[in-house]
């Protein structure tokens, strides 16, 4: 072993000689070896992190989706509270307010999106 070290040049390197063209060759692979494992760690990282923007998309998403759903649901909540009180005042003694409060009752109806039948419960 010594003998071929000798003959590389290995020997004598620590003294300033230079690589052999073997050694130069086995180094090259390695720093072509290390620059893939680099390149393979980077694209790892950019696809983990391509990911993470995904799922930060998708939770915002939801949130987004959920706070629309609950807008709607407040929305509609509030619409059926000015029903009722629209379809209490079709009781009223004044003509003039019960066709005011039938018409509120019909635009609020449309509104919905609701037919009679939809709005009538039957217990």
């Amino acid at each position: 072993m010594s003998l071929e070290l000798e003959r590389h040049g290995a020997a004598g390197r620590a003294g300033g000689a230079a690589p052999s063209g073997r050694m130069q060759a086995c180094e090259a692979k390695m720093s072509i070896t290390a620059q893939r494992r680099a390149e393979r760690e980077a694209k790892t990282a950019q696809r983990k992190a391509r990911m993470a923007e995904l799922d930060r998309k998708e939770r915002n998403d939801y949130a987004r989706k959920r706070r629309a759903a609950q807008k709607a649901a407040d929305e509609r909540e509030r619409e059926l509270s000015r029903l009722i009180g629209a379809l209490g005042m079709l009781g009223s003694e004044y003509t003039g307010e019960r066709a005011a409060a039938a018409l509120l009752v019909e635009r609020l109806r449309v509104k919905l999106g609701k037919q009679w039948r939809d709005l009538i419960r039957h217990d």
